[in-house]
């Protein structure tokens, strides 16, 4: 009786261990499937905004395609500054380049009776020119001359081709381009005599320049 007894107990906790796996997975797999329908719902809401920001794929190329929401009209450049720039930089082109006041001077003038100006920004730098006494000059003033004051230069020449003169002196000049001067000029006498002396000529100037 015993034994038949202990044989039933033995049975029950083999059916019972056997039973116990297979109960466990019902259960497991019971609770998966209530609670996959809230899983998946949550997992739409947390990323259902990063839809709209993620790059498409266009289905028939294949290409990504990027949607650029950068308008133009966001970079705005003001127009005053530009024009401002501009005005700026044709004053400096101005002040560069000058308008040109003379070009021509003739007169009685020596050591250059008719001659060629060299003009920057409306004052004269140089003259280089010819003379009557079948020779050329050249003046050069210290400070690029300007009408209504005296301007200072010197000159270098020469008379009959090849005889030198040497000078300087001061001219004052109208805005008409009327000029007198006064200038002293050195001229070599030992090309003619024996004598080494440097005798000193005066000379008076009038002309007039144009362009």
């Amino acid at each position: 009786m015993l034994k038949q007894l202990n044989a039933g107990i033995v049975s029950l906790g083999l059916m019972s261990t056997m039973a116990a796996p297979v109960m466990a997975q019902d259960a497991f797999k019971e609770s998966t499937e209530v609670n996959s329908v809230p899983t998946n719902s949550l997992l739409v809401e947390d990323y259902s905004n990063l839809y709209s920001s993620v790059p498409k794929i266009d289905g028939e190329s294949n290409n990504l395609a990027v949607k650029n929401t950068l308008s133009f009209s966001d970079i705005t450049v003001e127009e005053s500054d530009t024009e401002e720039g501009d005005l700026v930089s044709q004053r400096s082109r101005r002040s560069r380049t000058g308008t040109q006041r003379y070009k021509y001077s003739a007169g009685f003038d020596f050591p250059i009776n008719f001659g060629w100006i060299s003009d920057e920004n409306g004052a004269i730098k140089s003259i280089l020119g010819f003379n009557l006494g079948l020779g050329v000059g050249y003046r050069r003033y210290f400070k690029p001359a300007v009408p209504g004051k005296f301007n200072f230069s010197f000159h270098v020449g020469t008379v009959l081709v090849v005889f030198p003169v040497v000078g300087g002196g001061a001219e004052y000049m109208w805005e008409q381009g009327w000029f007198v001067g006064a200038y002293a000029n050195i001229f070599p006498v030992f090309f003619f005599t024996d004598s080494y002396l440097f005798p000193v000529f005066p000379s008076i100037s009038a002309g007039y320049r144009w362009k």
